[in-house]
Order: C-alpha cells, then sequence, then structure tokens
C-alpha cells in the first residue's frame, strides 16, 4: 500500500461557512440603543389664585408717643428710682420719689399761716358784727362801720392767699413723687439715687402705651396708592412677621428723597424696638395671579426658568418673569400659561432638550 508524500488537505465545507460568517460580523455595525431618560420628575400646571397687591417700602420703627419724665419742681434730691428700662407701667404708678423734708416744712409752714388768716378773718368778722349793733345807737359812726367792714374784707381776702399758697405747697409736695401720665414702658432710665434735679431734668424715656408705629416711606409717584386703613406687614431682623394697619399718609413729600412717610401702628411690639430700621410692605388690594410651586422655578445666571414638558417627554427651558410668593408658591407674570405642564421635583437638575420620566402629577 502506497502512502502518498506531503500533508494531507481536509475539507469540511461546515467550519469554512462558519468562519467566513463570523469575519463578516466582525465587520458590520451594532443595532442602535433606545434613548434613555435623564431623570425621573413630576409634572404640574399652575393655578390661578388671588394674589394680594402690595407696595414694598423701608422705613424706621419709631414710639408712638415718646415723652421725658422730668420733675416740675428743681433743687430737690432723688431719693429712690422705683422702675428701670424696659418695665411696663400703669398709669398713675410713682416712678421717681425726690426729698419731701423741705417740703414738708413749707406745707407746715402755709398751714399755720392759713390758721393764722383764719382767725384774723373771724375775728374782723365778730368786730363788723358789734360794729352794725351799735350803729343804730349812734354809738359808731358810718366811717368807723366802713372801716370795719373793709377790715372783714382784708381779712377775708388773707385766708384766700394763704390757702392758695398752702394750696400750692401740697400740690408741690405731692410733685415730689413722679408718676406714669399713662399705661407704657420705660425705654431709658438716667435717673440716679443723690442727684439734686431742676426742673426739666430728663430722669426717664416713657413710651406711651408700648405703642410702636412703622414710618415708611413712599416714592412721591406712588403716595396716591396708600390710604389710612390698609394692612402693612414689617419684617423683623429675625425674619418674624409684625403685621400693623396704616394709619395716616403724611401730608407732605420730604424734598430730600421725594418720598412722603406712611404712618402704621403696629399691631405688636415683638422682635421690634424703636430706632431699628425695617422693611415691609403695604397690602394695596388683590388681584389674580398664576401660582406654581417654587421648586418648579429655577434661577440661573440671575434669571427665572421653568421647564414645560412637551412632546416626547422632552422638556423645553423657558424664561419666566416672576411676583408674589405667598408660602410654597410664587407667582408667574409672563412667559407661562394655565395650561402647560411644567416639571416640580427635578428641574434644578435638567438642561434645555432633556428626555424625562414622569412619575406623576404634583398635587
Amino acid at each position: 500500500m502506497r502512502i502518498p508524500n506531503g500533508p494531507r488537505r481536509i475539507h469540511r465545507p461546515g467550519l469554512l461557512l462558519a468562519a467566513l460568517l463570523a469575519l463578516a460580523g466582525c465587520h458590520g455595525d451594532p443595532p442602535p440603543s433606545a434613548a434613555r431618560p435623564a431623570l425621573t420628575v413630576t409634572v404640574t400646571t399652575g393655578r390661578v389664585a388671588t394674589v394680594p397687591l402690595e407696595l414694598r417700602a423701608t422705613g424706621d420703627i419709631a414710639g408712638w408717643q415718646e415723652a421725658v419724665i422730668a420733675p416740675e419742681i428743681g433743687g430737690y434730691r432723688v431719693e429712690d428710682v422705683l422702675v428701670d428700662a424696659g418695665d411696663h407701667v400703669t398709669k398713675g404708678q410713682e416712678l421717681v420719689r425726690l426729698s419731701t423734708a423741705l417740703l414738708g416744712a413749707e406745707v407746715a409752714s402755709h398751714a399755720a399761716a392759713l390758721r393764722q388768716a383764719e382767725a384774723d378773718e373771724r375775728n374782723a368778722a365778730a368786730a363788723l358784727r358789734r360794729g352794725e349793733a351799735i350803729v343804730a345807737a349812734g354809738a359808731l359812726s358810718a366811717a368807723d362801720l366802713d372801716r370795719l367792714r373793709a377790715a372783714e374784707a382784708v381779712a377775708a381776702a388773707g385766708v384766700e392767699a394763704a390757702r392758695a399758697l398752702h394750696d400750692a405747697a401740697r400740690t408741690r409736695l405731692g410733685l415730689a413723687r413722679i408718676r406714669a401720665p399713662d399705661d407704657g414702658v420705660i425705654t431709658t432710665r438716667s435717673a440716679a439715687v443723690g442727684q439734686v434735679v431742676q426742673v426739666g431734668t430728663e430722669l426717664l424715656r416713657f413710651l406711651r402705651r408700648g405703642r410702636l408705629e412703622w414710618r415708611a416711606e413712599i416714592p412721591e409717584g406712588q403716595v396716591g396708592l396708600v390710604a389710612a386703613g390698609q394692612r402693612a406687614s414689617v419684617v423683623t431682623p429675625r425674619g418674624r412677621i409684625v403685621e400693623g394697619t396704616v394709619r395716616r399718609v403724611g401730608p407732605w413729600v420730604q424734598a430730600s428723597d421725594r418720598s412722603a412717610i406712611a404712618y402704621v401702628d403696629l399691631d405688636a411690639a415683638v422682635d421690634v424696638v424703636s430706632g431699628m430700621f425695617a422693611s415691609g410692605q403695604i397690602r394695596l388690594g388683590e388681584r389674580s395671579g398664576l401660582m406654581v410651586p417654587t421648586s418648579a422655578v429655577v434661577n440661573q445666571d440671575g434669571y427665572s426658568y421653568v421647564f414645560v414638558l412637551g412632546r416626547g417627554n422632552r422638556v423645553e427651558r423657558r424664561l419666566v418673569t416672576t411676583g408674589t410668593r405667598i408660602g410654597e408658591r410664587l407667582e408667574i407674570t409672563t412667559g407661562l400659561r394655565p395650561a402647560d405642564r411644567i416639571v416640580d421635583r427635578g428641574a434644578g437638575l435638567l438642561k434645555d432638550g432633556d428626555l424625562v420620566r414622569v412619575a406623576a402629577a404634583a398635587s
């Protein structure tokens, strides 16, 4: 048997076909994959609601009626100070006591003078009665009777003068007890025990009834919009809201800044003190506005945007103008229609043209 020289060729058509197909597959393109959503979001629509029409303003907090408590008599020593700054006082409450030693002696002296004058008057009246009894018998001339009548009148006038001096001394004694002119709050204290005070020396400052007012500065072009009775709110430095009512609008415009003053009585003096500078708003009326959740509005580069859901669940970034904020909702004044569906949660993570998956509509 003869064995041929050289390698043997084995023909396997199946293996060759598989190799060709594999080679062809290496040079082909993969099938296209579907686009993936950028984010799962919720959507909502704007709601037409009543929006308060407000005028923003700034101004000082001041006392409604703040007075200096000072003595009406001078040259006396402060004996005691019964209140301090921040104390609430009632009308007639004693605040400061002055020394009464000299005043008491003065009252006693005038009381003695009054008693002497009353005694002189009684003597003069008795003499007049005796003279009138004997004048008919001719024992007393008419001239002497006139002198008796004049003496009685002088004695009566002396009583009135002595009584007036006595009353004045008692009044000065009462003024040594300095009292609150009305209910209110002591704002400052400058009196000190041992201090000798004169008439008009400031001892305390007093805020009548504890009432404060906000003096809002209104631009001259908007003065006609503000009227007595409108409600207002002031924001304190700690972020609290203090409500108030416009009492009146000043009848003049300040030449320095072309503004008028609206005097707003504050309902409560919470987190505000006299002399504080504050901002706030005066509610002028109401109007209808389109309100959206604040989470739907994105601020970028100084502008406000919302993302409107379009066809195929792709979003469009749209420029809008915002207005009044009420709680967690913000007014959109331009750039949005009530029927537009906008992204609520997740808006801050999107860009224009993104494909999104809608989870549910926000309530």
